[in-house]
């Protein structure tokens, strides 16, 4: 059996998400701190997994944000990717909401296997970028997506998906929040029941830790 490990949402070469994040370390942000950044959670990931053909790395999502993507780009995810494979490592990713409109680039950087689609692992885990919405109390869903903000019992009520970062977003830009904070009605029935069935594995909720699968629950 492989090892297994998880991480999400690295945001690899991103600037803002230093300050919408928390990523209080590399402040004031600019492109030259989000380049270290990166390459700190290049190297942190090979402090905490061994190099090894028995072992995963699974990323849940949104590798990188950005509205261009530069042959200079281009070239360090390239290097990143490289850098989080090793010499021996498989790489599994997850396709993110923002990873998706790069798809054409991503499958280039070296991962192994790319999904664009929750993937059931052991028959008991589900792993998405998005939380999954849970009707069956014998899954337990491991995701990424809502960054240092972990899911309540009402997430799924809510119109606005990851309200908590966006809205943070809006404000620390100085802008006027345009989505409704109310709940929708015709989603009222779907709350959590169990919220430990949620098991976030953003870069920004575990500490900068990338967890095994093993230790979950």
């Amino acid at each position: 059996m492989p090892h297994q490990y998880i991480t999400s949402d690295l945001h690899l070469l991103h600037e803002r998400i230093i300050k919408y994040a928390d990523r209080t370390e590399y402040r004031p942000a600019n492109h030259k701190k989000a380049i270290q950044m990166s390459w700190d959670i290049v190297n942190s990931i090979n402090q905490q997994i061994p190099d090894s053909n028995d072992v995963v790395l699974w990323n849940l999502g949104d590798l990188y944000f950005g509205k261009t993507l530069s042959t200079r780009t281009l070239s360090l995810l390239q290097d990143f990717v490289k850098g989080m494979k090793g010499k021996h490592r498989q790489l599994k990713l997850v396709l993110g909401n923002h990873d998706k409109p790069f798809i054409e680039y991503i499958k280039y950087l070296g991962f192994d296997y790319i999904y664009d689609y929750p993937v059931v692992i052991n028959e008991k885990y589900i792993l998405s970028h998005e939380p999954f919405f849970l009707s069956d109390p014998h899954f337990i869903n491991i995701h990424g997506h809502t960054h240092q903000k972990f899911v309540g019992s009402d997430y799924f009520c809510w119109v606005l998906e990851n309200r908590e970062m966006v809205v943070k977003a809006y404000k620390d830009s100085r802008r006027k929040c345009p989505f409704n904070p109310d709940l929708k009605k015709e989603n009222w029935q779907q709350l959590i029941v169990n919220p430990v069935q949620y098991v976030n594995v953003c870069w920004d909720a575990n500490d900068y830790k990338v967890l095994k699968l093993e230790d979950i629950l």
